[in-house]
């Protein structure tokens, strides 16, 4: 196990990290409200993909709702990416309300227009948008899949917490990308 975490630690930044200011700007909330991914005057955004029928996202929302909620009063926004074209505002509502996510911003991106932008592979996966619009983190949330149909109530890594405690401390962020396991979010384009 421990050749595992020193492998995962070791993970180059993948070619497809984008390095340059994503430029996504203002989106339109399922609740028709315009939001800023990139805050000024907030450390940074962070991106939850996830889909309203992917079991592993739906597994994740107690500990997406733990992030947000913890780390909000340190200076994140949180917004939830729904990257799926024939969804509607009600169901994705209905599953904020469902999965107690409801206090989490949310957009549907049926589109791509940010998937595009930021590259995510599956559901759940997380990503954190700097105050100047970079990339400076994504992947999974936590250890607690290492596999499909392999889960852990005791993940040995928190990668996203990781992430976060590095902005916090105003380090660079550690390890930039690690992948996720989840429900592929579908090519639209």
């Amino acid at each position: 196990m421990i050749g595992l975490l020193a492998a995962a630690c070791l993970l180059p930044v993948q070619a497809d990290f984008p390095e340059r200011a994503l430029g996504i700007g203002f989106v339109d909330t399922v609740e028709g409200k315009p939001l800023r991914i990139s805050v000024p005057g907030k450390k940074a955004t962070v991106l939850f993909f996830v889909t309203v029928d992917c079991p592993i996202a739906n597994r994740y929302a107690p500990e997406i709702a733990r992030i947000a909620k913890e780390y909000s009063g340190k200076n994140f926004a949180f917004v939830r990416i729904y990257p799926e074209k024939a969804l509607s505002k009600d169901s994705v509502l209905k599953h904020g309300k469902e999965f107690g996510l409801s206090s989490i911003p949310a957009v549907i991106d049926g589109n791509h227009f940010i998937t595009d932008k930021v590259r995510p592979k599956v559901t759940p996966e997380a990503a954190i948008i700097g105050a100047d619009g970079r990339l400076l983190y994504r992947g999974r949330i936590d250890a607690a899949y290492m596999d499909h149909g392999r889960f852990t109530e005791t993940p040995e890594r928190r990668d996203l917490r990781e992430a976060l405690a590095d902005i916090i401390s105003n380090k660079p962020v550690r390890l930039k990308h690690v992948p996720a396991v989840g429900c592929d979010i579908p090519d639209i384009n």
